[in-house]
Order: C-alpha cells, then sequence, then structure tokens
C-alpha cells in the first residue's frame, strides 16, 4: 500500500460524508480515479451508509407506528371509562329510588286502609300507587315531628306511624293509565298490639300527610 493510499482512507470517511475540505476532496478523486483499491473502499462505505440510512428510517416508521398505536390504544380506553361512567350514571339515575306524586293518587280509593276483625291493619294500593318500590316507614310524635327528620322528635310521645311511597324513577317514565286494575295488599301492623293511634301517607314530595287509620 502506497503512502498517498494511506492518506486517502484517512480522508475517505470525510470524503464520503462530505464534511472535507475542497483541496482533500480534490485529492481523493484524483486518487480514486487511478486507484481501485481506494475506489473499493469508498463504495463498501457507501453501501454502509446507505445500510445505516434505511435502518434509520425503519426505525423512525416503527417508532410513529406505535405510537400511533399508543394514541389510538389511549383514546379508546378513554372512551370505554367515558362510556362506562355514563352508562352508570345512567343506571343510576333510573334506578335511584324518589318520592312519589300523592296528586296523582286518589286517597280513600287507589290509597286506603283496613283493619279486619282481629285488628291488623292492611295499606292497600291500586293503579298508580300499586307501582311503588319501596314504603319508606316514618314516625311521628304528638307534637308532630318526625323521627330522622325534626331533631327534637320525642320518641316518648310517639303518635303515629306512616309511610312515603317511593319508586324507581325508571318505573316513573311510564304513562299512568296503564296501571289501571292494579292493586296491592301490605300488612302494616295489629293496631290492639301497637302502641300507634293514627295511621297516614306521608306525601315527601309535597310535604303533607293524609291520615288513612286513626284510633277512635
Amino acid at each position: 500500500m502506497s503512502k498517498n493510499c494511506e492518506i486517502v482512507k484517512d480522508l475517505l470517511p470525510l470524503y464520503a460524508d462530505d464534511v472535507c475540505t475542497e483541496e482533500s476532496r480534490k485529492l481523493v478523486a484524483e486518487h480514486i480515479a487511478h486507484c481501485s483499491e481506494c475506489r473499493a473502499e469508498l463504495e463498501k462505505m457507501g453501501k454502509h451508509i446507505s445500510v445505516k440510512a434505511e435502518t434509520d428510517v425503519n426505525v423512525m416508521k416503527r417508532i410513529r407506528k406505535r405510537m400511533r398505536i399508543e394514541k389510538i390504544t389511549v383514546g379508546l380506553i378513554s372512551l370505554a371509562v367515558v362510556l362506562g361512567i355514563g352508562i352508570f350514571a345512567l343506571l343510576y339515575m333510573v334506578n335511584t329510588l324518589g318520592p312519589m306524586d300523592v296528586l296523582q293518587m286518589s286517597i280513600g280509593e287507589d290509597v286506603r286502609a283496613e283493619v279486619d276483625e282481629n285488628g291488623d291493619l292492611t295499606l292497600i294500593l291500586k293503579n298508580y300507587a300499586a307501582t311503588e318500590d319501596y314504603l319508606m316507614p316514618i314516625l311521628s310524635d304528638e307534637n308532630g315531628k318526625y323521627m330522622g327528620i325534626d331533631k327534637d322528635f320525642d320518641a316518648s310521645k310517639k303518635e303515629g306511624f306512616g309511610v312515603s311511597l317511593m319508586q324507581r324513577k325508571v318505573n316513573s317514565f311510564a304513562a299512568f293509565e296503564t296501571y289501571d286494575s292494579m292493586e296491592r295488599k301490605i300488612d302494616v301492623f295489629n293496631v290492639d298490639e301497637a302502641k300507634i293511634d293514627r295511621f297516614y301517607l306521608y306525601d315527601d314530595k309535597n310535604n303533607k300527610e293524609y291520615t288513612l287509620w286513626e284510633r277512635d
């Protein structure tokens, strides 16, 4: 290997990257025009550079693809969470109990109380009133205070027992006329055994009482 070849081979990487001086570039160009060995070395460098460039492009493509997949995944997860929360909120809303509108009922006809010969008091619900999902019990004292509502409720002077008709909101969406001819009977208590003088329906929606039975 000539001394010129050694010098040119040292310059080949700079020549291949196009960062050498104009004089060095001219020297290398003139040398490889006649030296097949140095020319072959430069060609190898060119292939390596090409392969490296292609490799870098492939890596960038893979990175972009992975980032795109991650974005789509995050988007799908976020959508699933939002839909899940929405469905849960909807189910919670339609299944939440709320007070029924007593003004839509006829007291004495749709809602009444009967006491049989054994002293058992039965609450009778008809039509719209019969669609209740839960009877919320209420105790009141002689002063008209309610347990769990009024702080000054006096348990030693309890006088009345009432119920508030509660219904799931999903059932309240239906038309009232679809409930015609429905009837439910619910045993409440025995008037001879219970120390209660009055049984009433409490309209929690309009804050009003309707006496259904009262001790003589």
